[in-house]
């Protein structure tokens, strides 16, 4: 606590002292009270820390501490806490996974093809005589004008395209070219957002000058070359060789997705120990909201059997989080930086977040976690898959996307489930047998460092 007290009075400046020069005893008057809690949880964190480093313990998610002594002479006090479980890895050398391979399909390709054919439109000039509206392409000079007594000179951008309707355009400005036809000249103010790169400009009105050039409207291609050139191949078999190659990235990827399942399935099979129960509740309760949600998508009720499997699906994932964090100590398997910042960069752009808020957010220590676990689960993952014995199984796309979207098993219909236990199914394979629960229970993320 002195020790303390000197940290604060050397920062402090109290009336009637010159900064740094409060006597102690005036400090520990105003300020004693308040540093109490902050001293007690730093001696007993260094005292657990210490503790457990000397006994060579792994202690699981925190501790609970009971004081029972505090005054001038010290601090004692006791605690308890649970442990992480001490298992030794087993080989995975025999363990057989079946990798579904789904042959890309004509139909496939051409529903890709189609599916660009409608979002690249062919556009066709139209004549002075059309008036600008919502869906149409323009071309127009656009003059950004000098400002009443600024110094900026005008600034032209020739030949600028945009489509009429996007939202994407600076204060929809777009709107005010509606109604126009070619030749037509118009002036309106845009209003540019404080962040805007040019500062310049930045959070002001400025008004701009645009001249109507050019009218399009949207026609549909054929699915020939001259759309397959429109959307930058050689000729349609170029086109098709590429849409043949996406289709097939996406039919291994979910393949993958059922290994991943199958493998975690097994690994979870071959051991058997106790897990944290603090980890355990906090599981149950992600794990019970989640089987809730997929119970009101499905119109399913939450039975007391339905609760009961919460607890085991969480104790896999907790059991599942020790056994990757084992093999990646073991193997020495990390995530670099790199792969941190390249999943950071990634999730910006699939959320839409600016990737310099996104960064913000994952300075906190438990956020980095949420994007290291994952990370080292696949790297994890991926290892494993070498070392195991895969059989390849031919199926349908259809069949593959079934066992993909499979709900948890006590979610299925009693018909659906007998047809499950009959012998006709004995041949499926142990990826589609336990391919929903494993969908539904992904490994429970660990650092390493429990």
């Amino acid at each position: 606590m002195t020790s303390e007290l000197q940290n604060v009075s050397k920062k402090t400046k109290l009336d009637g002292f010159r900064p740094g020069k409060a006597p102690l005893d005036v400090v520990r008057r105003m300020y004693e009270d308040g540093l109490k809690s902050k001293v007690r949880n730093s001696v007993m964190e260094n005292a657990v820390r210490r503790i457990c480093k000397e006994e060579n313990l792994a202690v699981s998610m925190g501790y609970e501490a009971n004081i029972i002594k505090e005054g001038d002479e010290g601090l004692e006090f006791s605690f308890s806490f649970e442990l992480t479980p001490s298992f030794e890895l087993q080989t995975v050398s025999t363990l057989e996974i079946v990798k579904h391979v789904a042959p890309v399909e004509d139909g496939e390709v051409d529903e890709v093809l189609e599916n660009f054919r409608k979002r690249a439109p062919k556009w066709e000039e139209e004549p002075k005589s059309i008036k600008v509206e919502n869906g149409r392409k323009i071309v127009i000079d656009l003059s950004r004008l000098p400002q009443s007594g600024g110094k900026n000179k005008n600034q032209e951008v020739k030949d600028l395209e945009l489509l009429i309707g996007d939202k994407n355009l600076l204060d929809n400005f777009d709107e005010h070219l509606v109604g126009k036809s070619i030749g037509d000249a118009v002036e309106f103010l845009i209003n540019y957002p404080k962040n805007f790169k040019d500062r310049s400009v930045a959070g002001k009105n400025i008004r701009h000058r645009a001249v109507v050039k050019k009218i399009f409207k949207a026609a549909e291609h054929k699915l020939d070359d001259e759309f397959a050139k429109a959307i930058g191949f050689d000729d349609l078999g170029k086109a098709k060789e590429w849409a043949a190659s996406f289709i097939r990235q996406k039919h291994e990827g979910v393949a993958r997705d059922v290994m991943k399942r199958e493998l975690l399935e097994k690994l979870s099979s071959m051991y058997e120990f106790d897990v944290p129960k603090n980890l355990l509740d906090v599981e149950k309760t992600a794990v019970s909201r989640q089987i809730r949600e997929e119970g009101e998508r499905l119109g399913k009720e939450i039975t007391p059997h339905i609760l009961d499997e919460c607890v085991k699906i969480a104790r896999d994932r907790v059991k599942l989080g020790f056994i990757v964090a084992e093999v990646a100590r073991k193997e020495k398997i990390i995530v670099s930086r790199n792969e941190i910042a390249q999943a950071i960069r990634e999730l910006a752009a699939a959320t839409g977040v600016q990737e310099r808020d996104m960064w913000n957010f994952y300075r906190n220590e438990n956020a980095v976690r949420a994007i290291v676990g994952p990370l080292l689960e696949t790297k994890v993952v991926d290892f494993l898959l070498t070392k195991v014995k895969v059989k390849e199984k031919t199926c349908s796309w259809k069949r593959l996307v079934e066992i993909d979207e499979e709900p948890f098993e006590f979610f299925l219909d009693g018909d659906e489930n007998k047809k499950k236990a009959s012998p006709k199914s004995a041949g499926k394979s142990e990826g589609e047998k336990k391919a929903s629960a494993r969908k539904k229970s992904a490994v429970k993320k660990d650092d390493g460092k429990k």
